[in-house]
C-alpha cells in the first residue's frame, strides 16, 4: 500500500494571528494531521525553524516509505560486497537523498 502524502498550508486564523502552518493529508479532504505554530510576533528565525521543521514532519511517510525500500534492498549488509543488489541500493539511497535534500533541513 502506498502511503498518502502530507502537505503544508501556511494561514492565519484567529487562534494563531502570527500564523501557523496547518499539516494535513495531501487528499480531497486533506484530514488535519498537526499544527505548528509560529513564534509570538513571528520573528525570522523562528519562523525558518518552524517551516524545517513542519516540512520534515509533512515528508514524514514519504520518508518512511524510502526507508523502508532501501532497507529491502540493502537487507542484512556484513563485510560482503553487495553484488546484484548494488543498482537497487544507489537508486533507493537517491530517491531517499533527492528527498531529503527537498526539505531544505
Amino acid at each position: 500500500m502506498e502511503a498518502i502524502k502530507w502537505k503544508t498550508v501556511e494561514t492565519v486564523t484567529p487562534m494563531y494571528p502570527d500564523g501557523v502552518i496547518m499539516i494535513k493529508e495531501d487528499t480531497e479532504i486533506e484530514y488535519p494531521i498537526a499544527v505548528v505554530p509560529f513564534p509570538m510576533g513571528a520573528p525570522g528565525e523562528g519562523v525558518k525553524r518552524q517551516r524545517e521543521r513542519a516540512n520534515l514532519m509533512a515528508a514524514a511517510p514519504e520518508l518512511l516509505e524510502k526507508l523502508e525500500k532501501l532497507m529491502a534492498a540493502v537487507g542484512v549488509l556484513d563485510d560482503t560486497e553487495l553484488k546484484g543488489r548494488y543498482v537497487s541500493v544507489v537508486l533507493a539511497w537517491s530517491d531517499a537523498q533527492k528527498l531529503i535534500d527537498s526539505l531544505g533541513v
